[in-house]
């Protein structure tokens, strides 16, 4: 009898603690559905507001991009581009395949008037990517010492995310009506993808190598995957402009 009284409590007392355990798991579930379902909504908004920004710069360049060429190298640039041939040392040639593509894309336009289009989604592109850099940069330095920050906007804390978001969109507000800037994205020219490519290299340079705070003893540092995508758009950068080197120092 003691035997079963023995067994009995113990079957009892396992009961209770995996029941226990089961509403444990069942609330840390229900957290992490809480906190997924906030990440989405979040990065809803930012996506949104990038796409947002990103539209309204590209329909405000439009209006403002050139119908025909313009100074300096913009004839010889549209004339390579239609006829795929080569420019200027060094070449362009990333920059010459992609205007000749845009040169014959199946518009009604005029070709010079299609690639200074190409100018304008690559500007826009560039003042999106540059809104994600400058939200991850204002976000990190708003992480307190010794703890972890999710992935988008770098801040640890919610309450953050809402003003990095707008600090970053403002920022590259700044970038996108700037007049060097907006001048680059009018007409035939190489800087705006030199411009997409510069923001998006440091963008991969940072984000090749995890959070100290998060990184494991003994590991090397590096994300392999996001260094390799580094290493193959610093390549291509180099194809469409030279002073890619300048990001070395």
């Amino acid at each position: 009898v003691p035997v079963v009284k023995y067994s009995h409590g113990a079957s009892e007392n396992q009961a209770s603690a995996v029941a226990g355990s089961g509403i444990s798991e069942t609330n840390s579930l229900l957290s992490v559905r809480i906190k997924n379902a906030f990440m989405t909504s979040h990065s809803a908004e930012r996506n949104i507001s990038l796409a947002g920004l990103g539209l309204s710069v590209a329909v405000l360049y439009m209006f403002t991009a050139a119908r025909s060429v313009v100074f300096i190298d913009s004839r010889e640039l549209a004339t390579v581009a239609w006829t795929l041939g080569i420019a200027h040392p060094t070449g362009y040639p990333l920059y010459t395949l992609l205007a000749w593509i845009a040169a014959h894309f199946p518009v009604e336009a005029a070709p010079v008037f299609k690639v200074n289009l190409l100018s304008v989604a690559l500007s826009a592109a560039g003042v999106v990517v540059f809104s994600l850099l400058a939200g991850w940069i204002i976000g990190r330095h708003l992480v307190p010492a010794g703890k972890s920050a999710p992935d988008g906007t770098g801040s640890a804390s919610p309450r953050d995310r809402g003003p990095v978001l707008v600090a970053a969109l403002f920022g590259a507000s700044t970038l996108a009506f700037s007049e060097t800037y907006w001048s680059q994205s009018a007409s035939v020219e190489v800087y705006p993808l030199h411009a997409l490519f510069l923001v998006l290299l440091i963008r991969l340079f940072l984000a090749s190598f995890p959070r100290l705070e998060g990184k494991q003893k003994g590991g090397s540092g590096m994300r392999p995957a996001v260094a390799h995508l580094f290493t193959y758009v610093l390549g291509l950068s180099f194809s469409n402009h030279m002073s890619t080197l300048y990001l070395a120092p």
